[in-house]
Parts: structure tokens; C-alpha cells; sequence
């Protein structure tokens, strides 16, 4: 059965994914043999977008070796013995360009089960291929690695400290300054992280002919630290800064790039003489511009540190909780409303406050606890408490499913992994969710850490899907079952056309690879309508039901069993 809209609907909205995502739809038909290329398709491939497709077209650009890649995967496809179309290969195009693109397709048959059309992606992974050829390259150099940074090829933090300590043994005097992009995240979530990557080297050479060429060095992921030891380019440079860093957008790719900075300044010996101060105090400035609305470069006083420190009382009061075990899973059913059933539940932290009140707004805690390394405490609690009562409801036989909520460090911690092991037989009910943007920085580590989990029975599912936009781009690569739809793609449904597509888009990109589609925030017997219209069910909102306790969670499942 054809999964997809017809064609002349499906087209336009795939339009809209082609812009935000750039992926290249095309189709083949299998018995008439022609094809249709999208205009990202064609782009990619170095055709005019009124030039003619075929597969004859396709085969001009590829080796023989390639093609015979090709020849064998569509046999396979064909004769059922693999799902679907899926080939990493190079490309050359007309001008003499090598392009490595990234294909996956599968088969759509008619009503008598015989294949008649093949349908597909295709994404240009030129990038990727030329970044790992370079990083195998730099690999062989250790000493570099040691001591610089590979995207912006500045020195890094390693070589920041070798440095430090040996201006502040023999130098007289010199200044430290800090500098931290704000909002950065954004930038990769708008445009992509390979602009993102781009942004950074960019502004890495500003800084560079800024601050002059030795004296700068990347010390985080969106910080950088200047190391002046000539004071009378002091005032200049901070000068500089301002009109050249903070005032002007930065160029790049022929797009203009407004960032904001923040900046904190010390100096040695004055404000501090020892490693561990002067980096200290540099990040206390820091941090102080950061809380001032209109101070941007901020030179180091002590009372800051004070200042700031009272902001930090609440994470007095998560130690405490934490100890006291005062964070506990409420649970929000998931409906799907083609069988009318609840199958399953999403465990949420809730916080119990000293007065015994439910402290029922996440983002009131669970920032501050990831920013100070509390929050795989926190998720431990919430998930030991979640499956010992999820254990407790399939035996007493309700047949659901639970979702938890995962921040990828997580796994890092001892223990953590080995708690999913201790559930092993209610492991194929569970779903281990993780936020889109923690998908899109994920580490490759942390992607195998999932992989394991997967090989367990537990199924992925990317929370909060398409927010960042840039996720379309990477969703063949990610180790995923499922994604959940953010609210704010609902909250103006069914009015709001755009809406309406972009949610039409992430269904059938979801379809194309397969993956489980469930919705957020539905409040709205309307909005919950139209989502169950256009093939999405399964959905969870206060229209069915908000958070709740385990003990009333247990009474709304025997009652809706």
C-alpha cells in the first residue's frame, strides 16, 4: 500500500524539507523506467533544474565499480532479501567536481504486491568525506592534537594552561581575557552544525587579527581566551574588540552572522598571580557581564565572586534534595487513538519542596542541576522509582510502554548503564528518549553508548524533533526508532497552513526511514482531529490527561486498561 500523499501535495511539501534540510528526493518507476529528480536532486547531481532525469543520466556520473554497487543493492532490493536502497558513493559531475553523496530508497508495490516504483533520498556528504579524510591525516600527528584545536586550528586549552604558567614565571605583567559566545547553540540549531563549524574557524581568524597570531586560543567549545602580555595593546585591543568582534556581523559564506560575546578581563599581577586564580577570576568576569544587561567586557573586581555566588544558593537546596530523595517520576499517558488505547506512559521529574509542595516546572531546576553535574543524580532517582513502578504495572498485566528521559553524560557515570541492565525483562517496553539538540552534539562515544542500549531491546526516540531543523539533514545517520513532534509545531494547529506542512514534512520523513511518530502538547480536540487525519495517532497532551502521581497513574490505567 503507497504510504506517501499523491504526488502533486507530496511535492510541494517535500519543497519545504529540501529547503531545511537539503535532501534530494527521487523516484523511479519500474516499469516504465522513468525517473523524477527534485530540484535538490538535480542540484546535487550538477544538473540545471530544467534539465531531463533518467537513469541513464545517473549512471553517466558513477565508476564502474560504483555502478555495479548499484546494480547489486537494487537486485538485493528487489528480490526482498534487503529492505532498503542504501549507498555511500562518489559522484563526477560535468565541471570535473567529485561529490560523495549519501542514497536511501525502498520499494513501493501496487495492489497485486509486485514492485512499481522505487522512491529515495539523497544527501551530499561531501563535507563529512573531506572532514574525516582530514582527520585521519591530523591523526598521525599526536603532538598536534596534544596542543591544537583541529576545526579552528588554534591551540587549545592544553596549550593555554603550558602557556599561562610559563607567562606568569616569566613575565611582569600581562592580561587575561575571556571571551564566550552567547546563544551559539542557536546558530547550529538555524543554520546546521557544519555552518556552525564554519562560524567558528571564521571567528577564530578575527580574533587572530585581532589579538595578533600566538596570543589566541580556543578554551572551550564557544570560549576563547586572548593571552596579552603587552600592556600597552591592551586598551587598543579592547578597543578592537568591541567595534571589530562585538559590533560588526561576521561574514561567512557570503551570509552575514550577527553573534553576541561577552568578555571577561584579569590582570596579572594585580588581580591575581597563581594559575588557578587568574582563570578563575577571568570566568568570574565573565560570568558578571554575562548577568549585566548592557556590560559586555567586564575587568575583574573582587565582589563579584560574591554577587555571583548568591545566584548559586539553589544548588545548595539540590544537594539537599537529592540526599532527601525528593525528586520523584510523574507519568503522562501516550495515546493512540487509532485503537483508542494508552500505550504508555512518559516519566517527568517533579521536585517535592521543603514545604511538601510539587515543584512541577522542570526548567525551575534541571538547568541549574545539569550546569553544576547534578543531573544523572537526578535522572537516576527519577528512573530507579520509574521502573520499579512500570515492573509493578506489567505484572499486574497492563500492556504499556514507558518512556524516560535521558541527558547523553549520563552514561559516563558508573552505575547508569548497569541500571537498564537490572530491568532486562520489561527492556523491549522501554524507550530511552534524548532531546534533539543533544542528538545534534552528540559525541561518537555517547552514539555507541545508545547503540547498546538498542542491542538491549530499548527503542531511541529524538524528544522535542524539529525545533533545530537541522536535525532532517542527519536523521539517516542516527541510531533512532521513534521521534516525538515539539509542541510547538501543535499549538496552532489546524489553523495555521505552515504548521500544517512542516508537520505533513516529519511525518513522511519519518516514513521514509521507518521511524514511530508521536505528538506533543495536544490540548485541543481539533488539533488531536487533524493529527489523527493525516496518519498521526499516537499523541500525548493535557487534552488527554496531564502528569500524575504513580498511585493515580496506576488507577488511570486499570481504568482505561
Amino acid at each position: 500500500m503507497d504510504k506517501r500523499l499523491d504526488k502533486e501535495e507530496f511535492t510541494e511539501i517535500w519543497r519545504l524539507a529540501e529547503e531545511v534540510g537539503e535532501i534530494g528526493y527521487w523516484e523511479w518507476d519500474l516499469q516504465s523506467n522513468e525517473t523524477y529528480w527534485s530540484e535538490q536532486k538535480k542540484k546535487i547531481y550538477g544538473l540545471d533544474t530544467t534539465e531531463e532525469s533518467s537513469f541513464e543520466v545517473f549512471l553517466s556520473v558513477i565508476d564502474e565499480e560504483t555502478r555495479r554497487e548499484v546494480e547489486r543493492e537494487i537486485a538485493q532490493v528487489l528480490a526482498g532479501e534487503k529492505e532498503f536502497y542504501d549507498l555511500q558513493h562518489r559522484i563526477f559531475l560535468r565541471n570535473g567536481r567529485e561529490v560523495w553523496v549519501h542514497e536511501k530508497g525502498y520499494l513501493l508495490y501496487d495492489t497485486n504486491g509486485k514492485p512499481r516504483k522505487m522512491v529515495g533520498v539523497v544527501l551530499d556528504i561531501s563535507d563529512r568525506k573531506r572532514l574525516e579524510k582530514e582527520l585521519l591525516f591530523q591523526r598521525s600527528k599526536s603532538s598536534y592534537f596534544e596542543n591544537f584545536d583541529p576545526l579552528t586550528r588554534l591551540p587549545n586549552r592544553h596549550a593555554f594552561y603550558r602557556q599561562l604558567e610559563q607567562a606568569i614565571s616569566e613575565t611582569e605583567h600581562f592580561v587575561l581575557i575571556m571571551i564566550d559566545l552567547e546563544d551559539f547553540g542557536s546558530i547550529n540549531n538555524i543554520f546546521g552544525h557544519r555552518f556552525g563549524d564554519r562560524v567558528l574557524a571564521r571567528l577564530a581568524r578575527r580574533l587572530e587579527e585581532l589579538a595578533g597570531r600566538g596570543n589566541t586560543y580556543r578554551y572551550g567549545a564557544d570560549e576563547f581566551v586572548l593571552l596579552i602580555r603587552d600592556l600597552q595593546e591592551t586598551e587598543g585591543l579592547l578597543s578592537r574588540l568591541q567595534h571589530h568582534l562585538f559590533d560588526l556581523p561576521l561574514r561567512v559564506d557570503d551570509q552575514s552572522v550577527t553573534l553576541r560575546f561577552n568578555a571577561g578581563v584579569i590582570h596579572f599581577p594585580e588581580d591575581a598571580r597563581t594559575v588557578t586564580d587568574l582563570v578563575s577570576g577571568a570566568g568570574t568576569a565573565l560570568t558578571y557581564a554575562k548577568s549585566q544587561p548592557h556590560s559586555r567586557i567586564v575587568r575583574f573586581q573582587p565582589y563579584m565572586q560574591e554577587r555571583i555566588s548568591r545566584t548559586y544558593h539553589g544548588v545548595d537546596a539540590l544537594y539537599h534534595a537529592i540526599e532527601q530523595r525528593a525528586f520523584v517520576p510523574y507519568y503522562q499517558p501516550i495515546m493512540d487513538l487509532a485503537s483508542g488505547k494508552v500505550i504508555g506512559v512518559e516519566a517527568l521529574a517533579r521536585w517535592i519542596g521543603p514545604d511538601g509542595r510539587i515543584i512541577s516546572e522542570p526548567d525551575r531546576f534541571l538547568p541549574l542541576a545539569r550546569e553544576h553535574r547534578l543531573i544523572h543524580r537526578i535522572d537516576y532517582q527519577i528512573m530507579e522509582q520509574a521502573f520499579g513502578d512500570f515492573s509493578r504495572w506489567r505484572a499486574a498485566g497492563l500492556d504499556i510502554r514507558l518512556s524516560v528521559n535521558v541527558y547523553l553524560d549520563d552514561f559516563s557515570r558508573a552505575g547508569f548503564s548497569a541500571l537498564f541492565r537490572r530491568y532486562q525483562p520489561e527492556l523491549e517496553h522501554l524507550i530511552v528518549e534524548v532531546s534533539e539538540q543533544e542528538f545534534l552534539t552528540c559525541s561518537k562515544e555517547e552514539r555507541e553508548e545508545l547503540e547498546i542500549l538498542r542491542n538491549f531491546g530499548i527503542r531511541i526516540s529524538i524528544d522535542d524533533f524539529g525545533t533545530g531543523y537541522s536535525s532532517l539533514r542527519y536523521l539517516h545517520t542516527l541510531p533512532v526508532d521513534e521521534i516525538k513532534i515539539d509542541r510547538s509545531f501543535v499549538e496552532n494547529l489546524p489553523e495555521d497552513p505552515q504548521n500544517r506542512d512542516l508537520v505533513h514534512v516529519i511525518k513522511n520523513i519519518a516514513d521514509i526511514y521507518g521511524l514511530q511518530c508521536v505528538v506533543e502538547g495536544v490540548e485541543r480536540e481539533e488539533q488531536s482531529r487533524f493529527l489523527t487525519s493525516i496518519g498521526l495517532p499516537r499523541q500525548q497532551g493535557y487534552l488527554f490527561a496531564r502528569p500524575m502521581d504513580a498511585e493515580t497513574c496506576n488507577r488511570y490505567l486499570e481504568n482505561n486498561r
